[in-house]
């Protein structure tokens, strides 16, 4: 969870294991807090976890018709996966 100075709760990320990787399921921030680098840090602190529990890839899944999330995502480091390379959870989702 992210805080604001005041400790007031402005974002959040839900992260878990999917098909044998570790998988951001969810993630959402305060628009009042928006673009200045409060999911850059969630994203780090998923990152950690994973690393964490020895996990050497992170998923997540996006909508294609919002015209922000890939290139957000991809800024970040993250890649389109192949339909081949995806898991059976992952697929069912």
């Amino acid at each position: 969870m992210a805080t604001a100075g005041g400790g007031e709760p402005i974002g959040f990320a839900i992260a878990f294991e999917v098909d044998g990787a570790a998988h951001l399921h969810e993630m959402d921030i305060d628009p009042k807090h928006g673009r200045r680098g409060v999911g850059r840090q969630l994203i780090g602190a998923v990152t950690s976890w994973a690393l964490a529990r020895g996990h050497t890839r992170l998923t997540l899944s996006t909508f294609r018709d919002v015209a922000w999330n890939g290139p957000y995502y991809e800024g970040l480091g993250f890649r389109e996966l192949p339909i081949e390379r995806a898991g059976a959870v992952m697929l069912r989702r």
